[in-house]
């Protein structure tokens, strides 16, 4: 268990970087889960203590999002990239396989606490999969001797850095740029240009386009963002 006055240097040197502004709880939570590998209870406190917010809320923020973690991880945090293209390319018979090999349960963390194996969403590497992370980084093109050389350097304690460059390799595969990659765009000018537009007529555009948000209720996103105008523009 982590021990409340180890964590609250640490902590506080977060916060502060964030001047302690409690609208950046998330990213403040993200940085604080690097330093620490999980958010236990006591650096849930400790956050909160130094925010000036309850505890409550920063628990709920926690609990929220998959990629914050309050129960120990492992050493090595290897998520499985989890998508149609990636369990058409057998993503699910080699996470069992590595599972199998590392004695540990899927969505588990090994006794020793050295690994934890489970699956996250797309990882954007569809096209070089099976793909997975391993402590935020991609491992790419898995294989069955993959797992395997993944196994030993595991077991073995290996740093990332010493692992074989390859495991990480993500290849561009963009065979054509077209308009959008094809041609020079000063750095802000689509932003400026969005800005001149005007808050008005970027609603019309969004309204006009029929874009909806990304929950099963398919709710328009220019009806959201109408709800706060003062939000839109600058």
């Amino acid at each position: 268990m982590q021990e409340f006055s180890a964590l609250v240097p640490t902590i506080r040197d977060i916060v502060q970087r964030h001047n302690k502004t409690a609208t950046r709880l998330l990213q403040i939570l993200r940085e604080v889960q690097d330093s620490l590998t999980w958010l236990s209870a006591e650096a849930i406190n400790a956050v909160a203590e130094e925010l000036g917010i309850s505890p409550d809320k920063v628990r709920n923020v926690a609990e929220f999002y998959s990629f914050l973690y309050t129960e120990p991880r492992g050493s090595h945090d290897i998520l499985f990239s989890d998508n149609i293209t990636d369990r058409m390319l057998g993503n699910r018979e080699l996470l069992h396989y590595l599972c199998e090999r590392l004695g540990v349960a899927i969505n588990g963390t090994r006794a020793d606490g050295l690994v934890s194996v489970g699956a996250t969403s797309c990882t954007g590497m569809c096209d070089q999969g099976p793909a997975a992370l391993v402590n935020g980084y991609a491992l790419t093109r898995l294989t069955k001797p993959r797992l395997d050389r993944i196994v030993e350097l595991v077991n073995a304690k290996t740093p990332l850095e010493q692992w074989p460059r390859e495991f990480f390799e993500v290849t561009s595969n963009i065979r054509r740029a077209d308009i959008l990659l094809g041609r020079h765009f000063a750095d802000g000018s689509a932003l400026r240009a969005v800005l001149k537009r005007g808050a008005e007529a970027i609603l019309d555009e969004m309204m006009q386009s029929g874009l909806r948000g990304q929950g099963g209720a398919g709710f328009k996103s220019a009806a959201k963002t109408s709800l706060a105008p003062s939000r839109i523009g600058c």
